[in-house]
Protein backbone atom coordinates (compact mmCIF):
# COMPACT_ATOMS: atom_id res chain seq x y z
CA UNK A 1 0.00 0.00 0.00
CA UNK A 2 1.45 3.27 -1.10
CA UNK A 3 1.08 7.11 1.01
CA UNK A 4 0.41 9.96 -0.96
CA UNK A 5 1.83 12.88 0.17
CA UNK A 6 0.31 16.42 -0.42
CA UNK A 7 1.59 19.67 0.05
CA UNK A 8 -0.88 20.58 2.38
CA UNK A 9 -1.04 17.31 4.38
CA UNK A 10 0.19 14.02 5.14
CA UNK A 11 -2.11 11.08 4.19
CA UNK A 12 -2.17 8.05 6.71
CA UNK A 13 -3.91 5.53 4.85
CA UNK A 14 -3.95 4.65 1.35
CA UNK A 15 -5.28 7.64 -0.71
CA UNK A 16 -6.30 9.94 1.93
CA UNK A 17 -7.80 13.31 0.33
CA UNK A 18 -7.71 16.47 1.98
CA UNK A 19 -10.26 18.06 3.97
CA UNK A 20 -11.58 21.64 3.46
CA UNK A 21 -9.56 23.33 5.54
CA UNK A 22 -6.24 21.57 4.39
CA UNK A 23 -6.82 22.91 0.62
CA UNK A 24 -4.88 26.26 -0.06
CA UNK A 25 -7.22 28.89 -0.78
CA UNK A 26 -8.07 31.03 -3.72
CA UNK A 27 -6.31 33.77 -2.29
CA UNK A 28 -3.51 32.64 -1.10
CA UNK A 29 -2.26 31.18 -4.73
CA UNK A 30 -2.50 33.02 -8.05
CA UNK A 31 -4.59 31.83 -10.27
CA UNK A 32 -5.42 33.57 -14.07
CA UNK A 33 -9.00 33.33 -13.27
CA UNK A 34 -11.60 32.58 -10.51
CA UNK A 35 -12.73 29.50 -11.82
CA UNK A 36 -9.02 27.96 -12.34
CA UNK A 37 -8.76 27.30 -9.17
CA UNK A 38 -11.99 25.27 -8.85
CA UNK A 39 -10.66 23.18 -12.77
CA UNK A 40 -7.06 22.84 -10.61
CA UNK A 41 -9.28 20.77 -8.05
CA UNK A 42 -11.42 18.97 -10.15
CA UNK A 43 -8.31 18.26 -12.39
CA UNK A 44 -6.14 16.79 -9.30
CA UNK A 45 -8.66 14.76 -7.80
CA UNK A 46 -10.05 13.12 -11.42
CA UNK A 47 -6.37 12.39 -11.67
CA UNK A 48 -6.29 10.24 -8.68
CA UNK A 49 -9.47 8.97 -9.43
CA UNK A 50 -8.08 7.82 -13.15
CA UNK A 51 -4.98 6.06 -11.79
CA UNK A 52 -7.13 3.97 -8.55
CA UNK A 53 -9.71 3.32 -11.35
CA UNK A 54 -7.21 2.32 -13.98
CA UNK A 55 -8.15 -1.93 -14.70
CA UNK A 56 -4.90 -2.43 -16.46
CA UNK A 57 -1.16 -1.28 -16.35
CA UNK A 58 0.99 -0.69 -19.19
CA UNK A 59 2.46 -4.03 -19.57
CA UNK A 60 0.50 -6.52 -19.48
CA UNK A 61 0.65 -10.34 -18.77
CA UNK A 62 0.30 -12.25 -22.05
CA UNK A 63 -1.37 -15.22 -20.10
CA UNK A 64 -4.31 -12.96 -19.30
CA UNK A 65 -5.07 -11.65 -22.59
CA UNK A 66 -8.77 -12.99 -23.91
CA UNK A 67 -8.25 -11.94 -27.61
CA UNK A 68 -7.33 -14.36 -29.84
CA UNK A 69 -5.85 -11.46 -31.87
CA UNK A 70 -3.37 -10.20 -29.28
CA UNK A 71 -2.57 -13.77 -28.70
CA UNK A 72 -1.88 -14.46 -32.18
CA UNK A 73 0.47 -11.73 -32.24
CA UNK A 74 2.38 -12.48 -29.13
CA UNK A 75 2.94 -16.21 -30.81
CA UNK A 76 4.54 -14.53 -33.79
CA UNK A 77 6.60 -12.04 -31.61
CA UNK A 78 8.10 -15.66 -29.99
CA UNK A 79 8.25 -17.11 -33.37
CA UNK A 80 10.38 -14.10 -34.90
CA UNK A 81 12.69 -14.34 -31.39
CA UNK A 82 13.83 -17.95 -32.10
CA UNK A 83 14.18 -17.30 -35.72
CA UNK A 84 16.76 -14.18 -35.09
CA UNK A 85 18.59 -16.31 -32.04
CA UNK A 86 18.82 -19.60 -34.82
CA UNK A 87 20.38 -16.94 -37.19
CA UNK A 88 22.93 -16.19 -34.44
CA UNK A 89 21.61 -12.96 -32.86
CA UNK A 90 21.00 -12.00 -29.23
CA UNK A 91 17.94 -10.79 -28.41
CA UNK A 92 18.56 -7.66 -25.70
CA UNK A 93 14.77 -6.71 -25.40
CA UNK A 94 10.71 -8.56 -26.26
CA UNK A 95 8.21 -5.46 -26.13
CA UNK A 96 10.61 -2.45 -25.09
CA UNK A 97 8.49 0.38 -24.31
CA UNK A 98 8.65 4.36 -24.04
CA UNK A 99 5.11 5.26 -23.10
CA UNK A 100 2.38 3.16 -24.73
CA UNK A 101 4.70 2.84 -27.91
CA UNK A 102 6.81 -0.53 -28.50
CA UNK A 103 9.51 -2.34 -30.67
CA UNK A 104 8.74 -5.75 -30.66
CA UNK A 105 12.02 -6.81 -30.57
CA UNK A 106 16.30 -5.60 -30.26
CA UNK A 107 18.69 -7.58 -31.20
CA UNK A 108 22.31 -7.89 -31.58
CA UNK A 109 24.87 -9.48 -33.50
CA UNK A 110 28.42 -8.38 -33.00
CA UNK A 111 27.72 -4.70 -32.95
CA UNK A 112 24.71 -4.32 -35.36
CA UNK A 113 21.45 -3.33 -33.44
CA UNK A 114 18.09 -4.56 -35.26
CA UNK A 115 15.05 -3.05 -34.07
CA UNK A 116 12.62 -5.35 -35.15
CA UNK A 117 8.75 -4.97 -36.05
CA UNK A 118 6.72 -8.32 -36.34
CA UNK A 119 3.82 -8.20 -38.08
CA UNK A 120 1.89 -11.92 -38.00
CA UNK A 121 -1.01 -12.97 -40.12
CA UNK A 122 -3.91 -15.78 -40.50
CA UNK A 123 -3.52 -15.68 -44.18
CA UNK A 124 -2.65 -13.10 -47.00
CA UNK A 125 -6.12 -12.73 -48.06
CA UNK A 126 -5.61 -8.70 -46.78
CA UNK A 127 -1.94 -8.76 -47.91
CA UNK A 128 1.65 -9.63 -47.24
CA UNK A 129 2.49 -8.92 -43.13
CA UNK A 130 4.83 -6.68 -44.29
CA UNK A 131 2.72 -4.03 -45.90
CA UNK A 132 0.64 -3.27 -42.40
CA UNK A 133 3.84 -1.27 -41.77
CA UNK A 134 2.51 2.14 -42.27
CA UNK A 135 4.46 5.15 -42.19
CA UNK A 136 3.20 6.57 -38.95
CA UNK A 137 4.08 2.95 -37.01
CA UNK A 138 7.42 3.49 -38.81
CA UNK A 139 7.52 7.45 -37.27
CA UNK A 140 6.51 5.34 -33.84
CA UNK A 141 9.47 2.77 -34.18
CA UNK A 142 12.36 5.43 -34.69
CA UNK A 143 10.85 7.47 -31.70
CA UNK A 144 11.22 4.02 -29.39
CA UNK A 145 14.94 3.29 -30.45
CA UNK A 146 15.73 7.11 -29.84
CA UNK A 147 14.36 6.57 -26.62
CA UNK A 148 16.62 2.54 -26.27
CA UNK A 149 19.58 4.04 -27.84
CA UNK A 150 19.61 7.35 -25.14
CA UNK A 151 19.78 4.55 -22.62
CA UNK A 152 21.80 1.72 -23.82
CA UNK A 153 23.33 2.81 -27.14
CA UNK A 154 27.22 2.81 -27.57
CA UNK A 155 28.93 5.18 -29.92
CA UNK A 156 30.31 2.05 -31.90
CA UNK A 157 27.18 0.74 -32.68
CA UNK A 158 25.79 0.63 -35.66
CA UNK A 159 21.34 0.63 -36.30
CA UNK A 160 19.32 -0.53 -38.62
CA UNK A 161 15.49 -1.10 -38.64
CA UNK A 162 14.12 -5.14 -39.74
CA UNK A 163 11.27 -6.26 -40.04
CA UNK A 164 9.38 -10.33 -40.22
CA UNK A 165 6.24 -10.54 -40.87
CA UNK A 166 5.13 -14.20 -40.17
CA UNK A 167 2.28 -15.65 -41.89
CA UNK A 168 0.01 -18.88 -40.45
CA UNK A 169 -1.39 -21.84 -42.44
CA UNK A 170 -2.48 -24.85 -42.19
CA UNK A 171 0.52 -25.90 -43.78
CA UNK A 172 2.69 -24.57 -41.13
CA UNK A 173 3.91 -20.85 -41.06
CA UNK A 174 6.34 -18.67 -43.46
CA UNK A 175 8.74 -16.21 -41.85
CA UNK A 176 10.03 -13.48 -43.99
CA UNK A 177 12.48 -10.99 -43.02
CA UNK A 178 13.37 -7.90 -44.55
CA UNK A 179 16.76 -6.58 -43.13
CA UNK A 180 17.43 -2.95 -43.04
CA UNK A 181 13.77 -2.33 -44.37
CA UNK A 182 13.71 1.62 -43.60
CA UNK A 183 15.49 4.68 -42.78
CA UNK A 184 14.43 7.03 -40.71
CA UNK A 185 16.61 9.90 -42.15
CA UNK A 186 18.23 10.92 -39.24
CA UNK A 187 21.75 9.51 -39.72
Amino acid sequence: MSTVTREWGVGSGEWDLPKLGQLPTPHSLSFPCPFSYHLALIWLFSRDAAVLSSPMSIKSDPANWTDPRHRCGYDGEETAKGFLAAEGWEILAHRFRLGRIEIDLIARRGSLIAFVEVKTRKSTAFGSPLEAITWSKKRDIVRVARGWMDRHGRPDYVYRFDVIGVTLSRGGMQIEHVEDAFRPGWR
